[in-house]
């Protein structure tokens, strides 16, 4: 959405949520096809994508604050497996591919 002078002038884009739900439209909105599909843009959700990393960080810093144990738990459990293969098992890995 943003122009050219804006794409190479400033440090943030204009995005504007698209949804492949088009049965009602409301004011704001607008049927687009995208890609040979119909779809709905809804401009009332525009968004400047600064403040969309500023969001998804605090989103990011909240999961990992609510669920950072266990995905560190998680992930510790899979590591074995991950880095349990021999060396033999890697090399056949990589002649067969």
């Amino acid at each position: 959405m943003s122009n050219d002078a804006a794409n190479r002038n400033l440090a943030r884009v204009v995005v504007v949520p698209l949804t492949s739900s088009t049965g009602r439209q409301y004011p704001g909105e607008a049927r687009v096809n995208v890609g040979g599909h119909q779809r709905k843009a809804m401009a009332d959700q525009i968004m400047a994508a600064d403040t969309l990393i500023e969001f998804l960080d605090q989103l990011r810093d909240m999961l990992m604050e609510t669920y950072g144990d266990d995905i560190t738990a998680m992930l510790q459990e899979a590591s074995p497996r991950v880095s349990g293969s021999s060396d033999e098992e890697m090399e056949g890995h990589q002649e067969s591919v």
